[in-house]
């Protein structure tokens, strides 16, 4: 592995690239071990899944496939990218008929390195989720869509009279920390609005998270019709 990190340049040669690799092995081998424990030799396959929803058709080829869940594995806490990469695979599944759970591994902190387990869905609960999500895509196409990753999973997370003070702090950041608001794509797509500016732009954010980290995380549809936008 190290000769092969090496050519793609992605450590640096001689002692110090040894040295880094060395502290990766490390910070990676309590999730790698949980995972190979959980496998029991059983070997991972991929699946091709296609779903219709209201006539727009999802498919695509779904990775690490274990005959009791679906396998992911990230050396470090979750975050919302990968939370939304994680979920969507889960539910694209389900909502084909292969009732799998989602069996993550990942610093979950005092329950440790996993399995942490999502249960299997109903094709119709997984279908539900994924007509919120699609919804939800069908207002971005058509409206700057007040959603980022890092902020949501960060408003889905925190306790309700923090939700707003939390989301603020990830999304304009400091002198000491990364805030999203800081990505040209986060600009642009939102015109250099402040979603956090007004209490009803602020409300639109908070539930656009909701509705997609609803469905990601706990493979349910949030709330009623999600195609009627928020305040301006």
């Amino acid at each position: 592995l190290y000769p092969r990190l090496r050519a793609r340049g992605l450590l640096p040669s001689g002692p110090l690239g040894e040295r880094q690799f060395e502290v990766e092995q490390l910070k990676t081998r309590p999730y790698a071990s949980a995972l190979l424990g959980w496998m029991q030799g059983e070997p991972l396959e991929s699946r091709r899944y296609e779903v219709d929803i209201d006539g727009v058709r999802l498919h695509g080829r779904v990775a690490d496939r274990h005959p009791e869940g679906l396998v992911r594995l990230r050396a470090g806490t979750l975050n919302g990218n990968a939370v939304i990469r994680q979920g969507l695979d889960w539910l694209l599944a389900n909502a084909a008929g292969d009732a799998l759970p989602l069996v993550q591994f990942h610093d979950g902190g005092d329950a440790g390195p996993g399995p942490h387990v999502l249960p299997a869905l109903s094709a119709s609960a997984a279908r539900a989720a994924l007509r919120a999500l699609l919804q939800l895509r069908q207002r971005g196409l058509r409206e700057p869509l007040r959603f980022a990753p890092y902020t949501g999973w960060v408003l889905y997370n925190a306790p309700t009279e923090k939700q707003r003070s939390e989301g603020w702090k990830q999304w304009h950041g400091s002198d000491r920390s990364w805030g999203e608001s800081s990505s040209d794509a986060w600009q642009l797509l939102l015109r250099g609005a402040d979603p956090f500016a007004t209490d009803a732009s602020y409300a639109d954010l908070l539930r656009n998270s909701q509705v997609v980290f609803s469905a990601v995380r706990e493979g349910r549809a949030f709330g009623a019709d999600v195609s009627q936008g928020g305040g301006t």
